[in-house]
């Protein structure tokens, strides 16, 4: 199910926008707190950002900006519900990168119609993703002390079939001193299949202690899988780079 998520300061439009979105065929969840919705679209980035603007507010114009820089959220398209008709305000929106915009007072036949429109959008953005990409498990040297495994897409489509020669035996025993992460937050739901694949993939590390940044899945990984108590569980990568500043961080 795909998963909207809405971030809009005003408390009454908020709760207004959650009433008509209630029963909808799509996940939803909202804040009112730009910090928060940040935090949110890092951790488990959703089909659809729904953002209330306020031309003397910068906060939402902040995070759009840095949504679209971060190389996890930026192909997630924005719909800009602005109170006001303002042209240049709306020119410069659209040069940040939103993909439409609704004017306030919204009606709710037409936010649902145009939440629908884009989930639409944002499907094929994926679906065209994965169809361009050429390498499903990337491999990021940060420092010398840290590597971060990136699984872009699918696990049993298309990790597995390259797992086994990325991570080789040599290639395993090269980094096996270092903070090893592995990063599956843009992956799409995980089925009970998967999870075992998953797991098995972690055990190619022996008892190294690994960090997995989960995001959404968490709780699938949390209620479903069968993971060793050394694995670390992390929502977001912020959330990783906090446990690695730990001084009683025992490796």
């Amino acid at each position: 199910m795909q998963l909207v998520l809405l971030i809009e300061t005003d408390i009454r439009a908020s709760k207004e926008f959650e009433r008509y979105l209630a029963g909808n065929r799509f996940r939803f969840v909202n804040t009112t707190s730009s910090k928060k919705g940040l935090e949110y679209a890092k951790s488990a980035p959703p089909d659809l950002l729904v953002i209330g603007f306020h031309p003397e507010e910068r906060d939402a114009v902040d995070t759009l900006i840095y949504l679209k820089r971060d190389p996890i959220t930026k192909y997630i398209p924005v719909l800009a519900l602005i109170r006001e008709s303002n042209q240049p305000f709306i020119d410069y929106l659209q040069r940040v990168g939103i993909s439409g915009f609704l004017n306030k007072p919204v009606k709710q036949n037409e936010l649902v119609q145009k939440i629908n429109d884009l989930l639409h959008v944002s499907e094929k953005i994926r679906a065209n993703i994965v169809k361009e990409t050429h390498h499903h498990v990337t491999i990021s040297l940060n420092n010398e002390q840290r590597t971060v495994i990136t699984f872009r897409s699918g696990i049993k489509n298309y990790v597995l079939p390259e797992i086994r020669n990325v991570l080789s035996h040599d290639f395993i025993k090269s980094i096996i001193n270092k903070h090893i992460c592995i990063d599956i937050r843009t992956l799409p739901e995980m089925n009970q299949e998967e999870l075992q694949i998953l797991e098995k993939i972690l055990k190619l590390f022996g008892d190294k202690k690994i960090s997995l940044i989960t995001g959404t899945h968490l709780g699938n990984i949390m209620k479903n899988g069968d993971l060793p108590d050394y694995i670390n569980l992390f929502l977001s990568m912020d959330d990783y780079e906090l446990f690695l500043e730990n001084p009683e961080l025992d490796e």
